[in-house]
C-alpha cells in the first residue's frame, strides 16, 4: 500500500531516457500548458517489499496513476522522453515505463503494486499494456477525462531493486505539442523500501 505525505528531498543523480531540448518550456502540472498528467501537487509514495521476498532477491514495484490528457484543445501531444533522479545509494537496478489502457467503468488506476505491468505479482492488470511510454501520443481532453467512465490511458513507472531499496523522483516528461517542445515536472518521490531508505519514510 502506498503512503502519501509531503516531502522535501535532495536529488543528486539524474538518469535520462529519451531526448532533451535546451529550448523546452519547463512547467508544473497546471492548466496553462498543453499536457497534464492529472497528478498535481507534491508528495511521496512508499512500497514495501513482497512478504515472500528472500534476502538478496531482486524485486520490482510499479507506480502509476499518471493519466495523460491535453489542456484547452492544444493536443495532440507526443511524449519524446522521460527522465528522473534518484537519491545517492538508492539508484534502481533498472527502470521501465509502460502505458496501460483500461476501462475506467470497471477498473481503476494504480497508486502502486508489486511487479511490473508485464509481470504483475499481486494481481493481473485489467486492460492492455504496452512497453515504453516514450512515443505515446495523448489526444484525450482533460475536460472529458474528469469524472467520466470509459477508456483511459495510464502511464506507469516500474523499478527493480535489491536489498537497499530504490528511489525515483523529480520525474520530467519531455513532450511536443505542434512544433513546440515542453517539459512537464512532477514533484513526487517514490521509494521502494529497503535497508538504505531513510527511517523516517515509514518503510517498516
Amino acid at each position: 500500500m502506498m503512503r502519501v505525505r509531503s516531502l522535501v528531498s535532495v536529488l543528486v543523480l539524474l538518469l535520462v531516457a529519451g531526448a532533451c531540448s535546451a529550448t523546452s518550456a519547463v512547467h508544473k502540472d497546471d492548466e496553462a500548458h498543453p499536457l497534464s498528467l492529472t497528478y498535481g501537487g507534491s508528495g511521496e509514495g512508499t512500497l514495501l517489499p513482497p512478504e515472500e521476498r528472500a534476502e538478496g532477491e531482486v524485486w520490482a514495484g510499479t507506480f502509476g496513476s499518471f493519466l495523460p490528457c491535453t489542456i484547452g484543445g492544444k493536443g495532440p501531444v507526443r511524449i519524446t522522453g522521460i527522465e528522473w533522479s534518484s537519491d545517492k545509494g538508492l539508484e534502481p537496478e533498472s527502470v521501465e515505463t509502460f502505458v496501460r489502457s483500461f476501462d475506467s467503468a470497471t477498473s481503476d488506476p494504480y497508486l502502486s503494486t508489486h511487479g511490473t505491468p508485464l509481470d504483475p505479482q499481486d494481481e493481473e492488470f485489467d486492460g492492455e499494456v504496452e512497453s515504453d511510454a516514450v512515443g505515446y501520443v495523448a489526444t484525450a481532453s482533460c475536460d472529458d477525462l474528469a469524472g467520466s467512465d470509459g477508456q483511459l490511458d495510464e502511464i506507469m513507472v516500474a523499478a527493480s531493486v535489491g536489498d537497499a531499496g530504490g528511489h525515483i523522483g523529480e520525474l520530467r516528461f519531455h513532450y511536443e505539442a505542434g512544433d513546440d517542445p515542453y517539459i512537464l515536472e512532477i514533484d513526487w518521490d517514490f521509494y521502494l523500501c529497503g535497508s538504505a531508505v531513510p527511517d523516517d519514510l515509514e518503510c517498516s
